[in-house]
């Protein structure tokens, strides 16, 4: 059974090449904006569904699809549309806790099973500078992470005072904690 990973995220890639896993890449097209929950590890977990039930009508074996996204008090932080929407969430997580949600969903095609799950991680930042923010948010691709920073860059990596949870689904936006004893079930991997 070959491997599919609903996603183009190139940290999801990476952390699948790092360990080892053969894996296809197939990304789902799937409007997030349509799921409506208020609940952010809910809406986490509905998006990845919908991700991987997408790629699941069109292809065979094991969809891997997950969801990311950073949140406090229900509020809930994705990719920034503009560079001027990123320096406003990082000034608002400067000195504060938040929770990062990675949701994953898996679908076997042959045997029709779901399995459907997410990994929470406490984040704690450390009070940034509005030189340090301006910095990030002018050389880099702030755009392309939830809340527009990521923990495996060399800058915002500095931004975050400790963490609690999930290294990975933090990190690479895929909790491999979760993913692996699936592929071990159905023997993908040792």
């Amino acid at each position: 059974m070959n491997i599919i990973l609903a996603s183009e995220s190139k940290n999801r890639q990476a952390v699948l090449k790092m360990v080892g896993i053969d894996f296809e890449i197939i990304p789902s097209q799937v409007d997030e904006s349509l799921v409506k929950e208020a609940n952010p590890v809910k809406r986490a977990e509905q998006i990845a569904f919908l991700k991987a039930q997408k790629v699941a009508e069109n292809n065979q074996g094991l969809i891997v699809a997950a969801d990311t996204f950073t949140f406090r008090r229900r509020k809930i932080l994705e990719k920034p549309q503009s560079l001027k929407e990123a320096a406003k969430m990082l000034r608002w997580l400067s000195g504060k806790a938040v929770y990062n949600v990675t949701a994953l969903c898996v679908i076997n095609t042959q045997s029709k099973e779901v399995f459907k799950n997410s990994a929470l991680t406490r984040v704690w930042f450390r009070k940034l500078s509005r030189g340090e923010i301006k910095d990030c948010v002018v050389t880099e691709p702030v755009l392309t992470w939830a809340a527009a920073y990521s923990p495996i860059n060399s800058k915002t990596a500095k931004f975050i005072k400790k963490t609690e949870g999930s290294f990975t689904g933090l990190a690479f936006g895929l909790p491999l904690e979760q993913l692996i004893p699936i592929l071990q079930k159905y023997k993908l991997i040792l």
